[in-house]
């Protein structure tokens, strides 16, 4: 379990179909000896280890073709032996022999929420419900959301700045009713509490979270449309509509569309 197939002789004297393996986390290979696509894959191997699926050679490592793996890379991952490996019982979480289900995990359910340019927010799977703009009338439209750290609630914010908390996100003010040189596009959260919003200028406004800096007043080839939070914090992300990216605080810069031909505009940034 969880394998519920057998391919070929059943030899008792090798692992079950089905057996999982971790890396012992004690175990490293020299960075001269292992790229960082290879401690990647390290690192994934100690923290979910690998299932015996299919007959082949010993210890071998199934995996995708992909082109952006070298053949040198692949063979740092043979320098992985067999006694690095431990094996895990998870017989304890067995339901049924004839059945993948397990018991005692409780994984996180999918969900997601949509929200309209009125603010009426639909919410799917596990995700939660606080409340909407919705029925309300509102003086511009929503055009953007963001969850708490929690995600026991999320804010809106609608074109003038206006900003309406649901759950237990905390208002920590807006720019509604105050003049703006070009409209919000959007807003992000900051893990340590708070919000950003952020004006089709670049123009970004700071709620309970630190400012690290904006695009407002510097020409921009396309206008701003929307930016992401460094997820550990301290900063974040703005994209513009060719695809241009401004990195600010301790977010780094990995790359853009700024420059390249589009067929469309960028709209997000995720």
């Amino acid at each position: 379990w969880p394998a519920r197939h057998e391919a070929g002789q059943d030899d008792p004297s090798c692992p079950p179909m089905g057996a999982r393996f971790r890396l012992d986390a004690g175990f490293t290979l020299p960075a001269s000896q292992c790229s960082a696509m290879c401690q990647t894959v390290l690192e994934t191997m100690t923290t979910y280890g690998l299932i015996l699926a299919d007959n082949g050679s010993n210890w071998y490592f199934q995996g995708t073709a992909d082109t952006r793996w070298t053949d040198t890379e692949v063979d740092q991952l043979k320098a992985i032996p067999a006694s690095a490996f431990v094996a895990v019982d998870e017989s304890s979480l067995e339901v049924s022999a004839d059945s993948g289900q397990a018991t005692g995990v409780e994984a996180p359910g999918p969900g997601y929420r949509l929200v309209a340019a009125d603010g009426g927010v639909f919410a799917y799977g596990d995700a939660a419900f606080y409340g909407s703009a919705g029925g309300v009338h509102l003086r511009a439209p929503v055009v953007g959301t963001a969850d708490t750290a929690d995600d026991g609630g999320y804010w809106l914010v609608a074109s003038d700045g206006g900003v309406f908390a649901y759950g237990d996100a905390a208002f920590a003010g807006s720019m509604g009713g105050r003049h703006l040189a070009a409209p919000i596009v959007g807003m992000a959260a900051d893990p340590g509490g708070g919000y950003w919003l952020v004006a089709s200028d670049g123009g970004v406004f700071a709620y309970d979270a630190p400012f690290a800096g904006s695009t407002g007043g510097v020409a921009l080839a396309r206008p701003v449309v929307g930016m992401r939070a460094l997820p550990g914090g301290g900063g974040y992300w703005l994209v513009a509509g060719d695809g241009g990216v401004f990195p600010f605080g301790a977010a780094n810069f990995h790359g853009s569309m700024g420059g390249d031909l589009l067929d469309a505009p960028v709209v997000a940034l995720g």
